[in-house]
């Protein structure tokens, strides 16, 4: 007896193509479009082809490499870097592009007949691959032939403690915007917007209802929840994000006005990631919040004890996590960080930055570029995104302008150093096991 899926549920309105890739040795992608009786088009990249590639994109980017000192000198060669280089972005784009993407799938979207999206679950290895940039030789962006969403494994869906939930939305609710929040003094974290883009902000929501702009200098983890647990449409957070050590994105912190609460920080971290006593929001705060767990002992944040973290901190459908690193979850090897711990509480869409930006200041202070405040810029395209109908698409929308005006301008402000940084992870709800909502049963065609 054979079986086939109900006719009717792939995708008629565009086509989709499902990436994942796995490091073992060399890197190893499948590229599966969802369409019937399609192959799965498998591809090997060479470890010893990808590794001087990936050294040229690391030198690129505002993080330390290897025997880098911290302090500005990574953000001053990012700036002079290759992806504030029409020339050399290009160069390093299209190698990229040649080794990462196989003939046959550049082949498939130029001739789609259908708008493409892709469906991008990277490795560890991959994971700060600025995909939107990838270009055919002599060709096209990937950005211009698909549209690109990221996912975490589908182990996001299963036991999810809180599944995306429109019904729950108060929509007499203005988003919930936690933007430069202060963090305690004797902290190395200064305010992440200068005042010129704080007015900038309040003038540019402004316009929009509601139309007073409410930005409180001082927000605690007990303020966000109080205000999460109102149920806003969405939540836009912009300031600073900490990884003690590259390759942890588990250990992540967001940088509230919280003070310290004494015991032993976890993980160890005390030095670099809570500095002083300052304790960030972590991804294990936010997973556990103040359930007893015997692997789990430092003393516990302000809230009520007892409470598992989706019941302190419930995300709305929509985040929008705008600092350093936020989406750094794949480069582990079994990605977990600020954007799997939202999705499992309760967020559907969440956009977020796969390496550090720096910020307007260092824009002016290390370059002396003063024609904009492209940060500023940054957080404002990502919440009208948030506010449109489709965020992917907002997004994408805005980075193809941004695209336009490098390659016709190589405008500093509008350098893919910045607008190739946003990534957007996708989770709808699913089943408790794992499958979507609309997905059909098998169905019994008879005897074969």
């Amino acid at each position: 007896m054979s079986q086939r899926r109900v006719p009717g549920w792939w995708p008629v309105d565009e086509l989709q193509i499902v990436v994942r890739a796995v490091d073992a040795g060399d890197t190893y992608l499948t590229f599966r479009p969802l369409v019937p009786d399609a192959q799965v088009i498998p591809h090997r990249v060479r470890a010893a082809d990808l590794t001087p590639l990936l050294a040229k994109l690391a030198e690129a980017l505002p993080d330390p490499i290897p025997g880098e000192v911290s302090g500005s000198k990574h953000i001053k060669r990012a700036l002079d870097g290759a992806l504030t280089s029409v020339t050399r972005e290009r160069e390093l784009s299209e190698a990229l592009g040649r080794l990462v993407i196989p003939p046959a799938i550049w082949q498939l979207l130029a001739g789609a007949e259908l708008p493409v999206r892709l469906r991008i679950t990277p490795s560890a290895r991959l994971a700060t691959l600025p995909w939107e940039l990838l270009t055919l030789p002599r060709g096209e962006r990937l950005l211009k032939l698909a549209t690109l969403a990221f996912e975490l494994p589908p182990t996001i869906h299963y036991r999810r403690p809180r599944r995306p939930d429109y019904g729950c939305i108060d929509p007499t609710l203005a988003p919930l915007r936690t933007i430069d929040p202060e963090a305690p003094l004797h902290t190395p974290f200064l305010r992440a917007m200068t005042v010129a883009g704080r007015n900038l902000v309040k003038q540019r929501l402004g316009t929009h209802p509601p139309r007073v702009i409410d930005l409180p200098r001082i927000v605690t983890r007990e303020d966000l929840g109080s205000a999460l647990r109102a149920h806003p449409p969405r939540w836009l957070y912009f300031g600073h994000v900490s990884i003690p050590e590259p390759g942890m994105p588990g250990a992540a912190g967001l940088h509230l006005s919280d003070p310290g609460v004494g015991g032993v920080p976890p993980f160890g971290g005390s030095g670099r990631l809570y500095p002083l006593g300052h304790r960030a929001l972590t991804v294990v705060d936010l997973l556990v919040g103040t359930r007893e767990e015997s692997w789990f002992t430092h003393e516990r944040p302000p809230a009520a004890l007892g409470l598992a973290g989706v019941d302190i901190w419930p995300m709305p459908p929509r985040v929008a996590l705008i600092a350093c690193n936020s989406g750094a979850d794949h480069t582990a090897t079994e990605p977990l960080g600020l954007v799997a711990a939202t999705q499992l509480l309760g967020a559907e869409i969440v956009t977020a930055t796969r390496w550090s930006l720096p910020t307007d200041a260092a824009f002016s202070a290390l370059r002396e570029y003063h024609a904009r405040l492209p940060v500023t810029e940054l957080v404002l395209a990502v919440d009208a995104a948030h506010e449109s109908a489709d965020p992917v698409a907002g997004i994408r929308d805005w980075q193809l302008g941004q695209l336009a005006a490098w390659e016709a301008s190589g405008d500093l402000g509008v350098a893919p150093l910045l607008f190739a940084a946003l990534t957007t992870h996708h989770a709808p709800a699913r089943e408790a096991d794992g499958r979507a909502a609309d997905w059909p049963p098998f169905a019994d065609e008879g005897p074969s």
